[in-house]
């Protein structure tokens, strides 16, 4: 005869098994935060508002810019270049985000193929690779949580720490 408790078992939440529409949900939210984390804007390119910033000289004469503040200051030359209300508008706006170029190319009516009517190959016979979300090694594990992909006990532990749902819930 089996002794088990009357008590009900309450798995923890941070082993609790999602559904697939949840973790569905956290790939799609990590996917948005990695685009909006590349669309920040170079500080030290030519024609930002700050026109001043470091400078320090290479072994080859060449002016590269410097992190550190106790080098030369230099203005960056711009040329007889004004500013226009377009040049404005279009730097308020902020840099462009990789579907607002997939927009403006309008590639659905282009005969050619292209990013969008590209077509795969038949699917391979055998199973596809897994890569490892942390390292990018090859991986034989999956989060139960999450469903992501890890090689070793070290990028596990990464992974809860760092990136498990953090951007979901």
């Amino acid at each position: 005869m089996d002794r088990r408790s009357l008590r009900e078992r309450k798995v923890s939440e941070r082993f609790a098994v999602l559904d697939k529409a949840d973790q569905r949900q956290a790939v799609n939210a990590r996917l948005e935060a990695l685009e909006e984390d590349d669309a920040q804007e170079n500080a030290l390119a030519p024609g930002s508002d700050d026109e001043e910033f470091t400078v320090r000289e290479d072994s080859d004469g060449e002016s590269i810019p410097a992190a550190g503040g106790s080098t030369k200051k230099r203005k960056l030359k711009t040329g007889s270049m004004r500013k226009t209300r377009g040049m404005v508008a279009e730097r308020a706006r902020g840099p462009k985000l990789f579907r607002d170029w997939l927009e403006e190319a309008d590639l659905a009516h282009d005969p050619g193929p292209n990013y969008l009517t590209a077509a795969m190959g038949p699917p391979r016979s055998r199973s596809t690779r897994h890569s490892c979300t942390v390292c990018g090694d090859a991986s034989k594990y999956s989060c139960t949580r999450c469903g992501s992909r890890f090689c070793s006990r070290r990028c596990n532990a990464t992974h809860v720490e760092t990136r498990c749902l953090k951007f979901t819930l």
